[in-house]
């Protein structure tokens, strides 16, 4: 866990000026960060931290379901945190 939260502090950090700068919250709902997509108000298990990170539950070991809008995306899994 603590080295999941060490390589995302640099991430947070500059989030954390950004947000403090423009009044966009770091945690902040799909419909901010993709306004045009027309399913991103029903989401209401997901979000974005910052800009680049999707943050989705997961609640089995084998299935998770989360929605991706359209975009180039990449997987990172931090387990155990």
């Amino acid at each position: 866990m603590t080295k999941a939260k060490l390589r995302l502090m640099p991430s947070l950090y500059a989030q954390s000026i950004y947000a403090s700068n423009t009044g966009i919250p770091v945690m902040r709902s799909m419909i901010i960060e993709f306004p045009d997509d027309p399913t991103t108000p029903n989401l209401d298990k997901q979000y974005m931290l910052g800009e680049r990170i999707l943050v989705a539950p997961v609640f089995s070991d084998d299935t998770a379901l989360f929605y991706l809008p359209a975009g180039k995306w990449t997987c990172k899994v931090y387990q155990n945190l």
